[in-house]
């Protein structure tokens, strides 16, 4: 009943009730555990026996396996925010892998074609790509500035983005920065 009905479960619980609606509507899936190594731990309150566990998603869309973390998704956004994350939504074991450790499933999931940052094209390894994103947004006025970096990008600090940012956008925001996955969300107030 957990997430249902008393609306509140632990990774493994969200999971479960993932997998529940997948099957609902006829997408294959499955239930992956591992761990979340200490420096990545999330779960610092849990009794230490349970400590690191963790639970997701396999799920095979189109002929093609890939991971999602609704848990992980749920608690990436900001305090107070209404912005859904896709951080962890259909990603492959690359990605997952920078992150959990699990035994992979058997099955190849190198794929993330249907990931929400491949989708909708904002993965950016150039500065001057990155900063037409930024200028387009604004002009726009979009309020969210949700992207993933790669290359020479990834390689730098995350407050010399943030800084990059703030000289596009001129209002308040509030920000945060995915280390794993090289994810910045930008929500502007």
């Amino acid at each position: 009943c957990g997430v249902f009905c008393n609306q509140r479960a632990v990774c493994k619980g969200i999971s479960l009730a993932a997998k529940w609606l997948l099957d609902r509507v006829e997408i294959p899936s499955g239930l992956m555990e591992g761990r979340v190594p200490e420096e990545k731990s999330h779960t610092a309150s849990e009794p230490p026996d349970r400590q690191n566990n963790h639970a997701w998603n396999i799920v095979k869309i189109n002929h093609c396996w890939s991971y999602m973390d609704v848990t992980m998704d749920m608690g990436a956004g900001q305090k107070d925010s209404t912005c859904i994350s896709y951080d962890y939504f259909l990603r492959s074991e690359a990605n997952m892998s920078k992150y959990l450790q699990f035994d992979s499933p058997g099955v190849f999931c190198d794929r993330e074609m249907y990931s929400y940052f491949v989708q909708n094209k904002v993965i950016f390894a150039r500065e001057e790509v990155l900063l037409k994103f930024i200028h387009y947004c604004k002009q726009k006025r979009i309020r969210r500035l949700y992207f993933q970096v790669e290359g020479g990008l990834a390689m730098r600090p995350p407050d010399e983005i943030r800084r990059m940012i703030s000289r596009c956008i001129f209002s308040g925001y509030q920000w945060r920065y995915n280390p794993h996955l090289k994810i910045y969300d930008f929500e502007l107030l």
